[in-house]
């Protein structure tokens, strides 16, 4: 029987972000719908269905589905402003605002390696309290034999087998230790519509804004004339400068009002 130590680390997640850039290194992202927080995004590699997904938003809710599943999330009125975080995922927050999935096991389901650390962490801590080490060789032998054995059962018999384990009242599972871990499909959902977010408010922050866009045109129709046979604005010495000092004016605008109002 090996003998059992302390854990020094956490297990690791099911899916981390390398593996999700990889799993989406071919991907293309296709806008079906933007208007306004009415979105639909599908992001996939041509021609395969392997890892696609959509994204889709509505004023105060973000939808993902594709191959890894379903999850809808409720929060903030534009979601994909909530998601874009450059921390990273923040998947335990993120599961408080989770109202819908279509996975069986919801976002976390029961894990044998994160029990596994629970478990000991648990014993191990007790063994610190205490400081008896002549009678934690046998403690350490009874969890092994009688807990840790159960991992494999599943979660019902990994359960009953703490409640069910004592030692003549030396040592006892005496609070609820936590047995799951998110699962893959979740954590993967999440690497992929943060993605998605930092794509799309990127690609906002490049993009002229519609007010902009009517701006210049209002400009070309009052400074004029416009070629009779192509309909492009004309410039020439009498409107060259004042048509550069006005569209000056207004990129300045626009790049102060994405600056949120700060001076430049």
């Amino acid at each position: 029987m090996t003998e059992l130590k302390r854990p020094t680390k956490r297990p690791e997640p099911a899916v981390t972000e390398q593996a999700f850039l990889r799993d989406v290194k071919d991907h293309e992202i296709t806008i079906i719908r933007n208007e306004g927080l009415h979105r639909h995004i599908r992001f996939k590699k041509p021609g395969s269905s392997t890892y696609a997904f959509d994204v889709l938003t509505f004023p105060g809710h973000a939808i993902i589905t594709g191959d890894m599943g379903t999850f809808v999330f409720q929060r903030l009125p534009d979601m994909l402003q909530f998601f874009d975080d450059d921390k990273g995922i923040n998947p335990s927050y993120w599961a408080e605002k989770l109202v819908s999935t279509d996975n069986p096991c919801g976002h976390h389901a029961f894990s044998p390696e994160v029990a596994r650390y629970e478990i000991l962490s648990r014993v191990f801590d007790y063994l610190d309290e205490v400081g008896d080490k002549e009678d934690s060789g046998e403690l350490l032998k009874s969890i092994d034999y009688e807990v840790l054995s159960e991992l494999g059962n599943g979660e019902n018999d990994t359960l009953r087998a703490m409640f069910d384990f004592s030692t003549e009242g030396v040592f006892c599972f005496d609070y609820i230790i936590r047995l799951h871990d998110f699962t893959p499909q979740y954590l993967w959902c999440c690497y992929a519509i943060r993605h998605i977010a930092q794509i799309w408010n990127r690609r906002a922050e490049k993009e002229p804004s519609q007010g902009f866009v009517k701006s210049v045109y209002a400009v070309i129709d009052e400074l004029g004339p416009t070629d009779p046979e192509t309909g492009h604005f004309m410039l020439d010495e009498g409107n060259l400068l004042a048509f550069a000092v006005k569209i000056r004016g207004l990129c300045v605008s626009e790049q102060s009002e994405k600056l949120g109002g700060r001076e430049l």
